[in-house]
């Protein structure tokens, strides 16, 4: 099941890299991991958050098409009205906020990929990714944005979720 969240987040960033080649993309994580000890301002985190069988709507007990909860996390400090006073009007975050999920949505179109297998090597630390036989593929749905703003630091605490679907690898017997 992994392969299907491994195979989304290639996506985002290959898709990324042509739309901000410096927006930094953490994860994915356990959401129950977040916020990490130290946060980068700006960078998206991708955090695992569920996975369910579709149940009665599609797929069997034995290939069940799953759908897998995840949400990107973003924090905007913002620019600081003056030197080392925060305030509630933190600059530029009105605007790198909708650069972001512009960002995102362009990255995550056009809503499917093809699902691959994702292996690292543990002497190089390399990633080699390679097609399932047969091929299959994953797709997820539009973004769903929220936000919440710190009235006192003016912090922006951005999340976008999606809900991607597979069906799995059949149940060996």
């Amino acid at each position: 099941m992994i392969d299907a969240i491994d195979s989304y987040i290639r996506h985002v960033r290959l898709r990324m890299a042509t739309i901000n080649p410096t927006r930094s993309i953490k994860g994915p994580m356990d959401a129950f991991d977040w916020p990490t000890r130290k946060i980068e301002s700006e960078a998206l985190y991708l955090l695992t958050l569920n996975d369910e069988p579709i149940g009665s709507q599609g797929g069997s007990q034995a290939v069940p098409i799953v759908t897998h909860m995840v949400q990107w996390s973003w924090v905007i400090l913002g620019d600081d009205i003056a030197a080392n006073v925060k305030g509630r009007n933190r600059g530029n975050r009105y605007r790198v906020e909708f650069q972001i999920k512009e960002e995102l949505r362009q990255a995550s179109y056009p809503g499917f990929t093809e699902k691959l297998h994702l292996t690292a090597a543990p002497e190089s630390g390399s990633l080699t990714f390679s097609s399932l036989d047969p091929k299959a593929a994953i797709s997820w749905t539009r973004l769903e944005f929220r936000k919440d703003t710190d009235k006192n630091s003016g912090v922006v605490y951005g999340i976008a979720t999606t809900y991607i679907t597979q069906i799995t690898d059949a149940i060996l017997s």
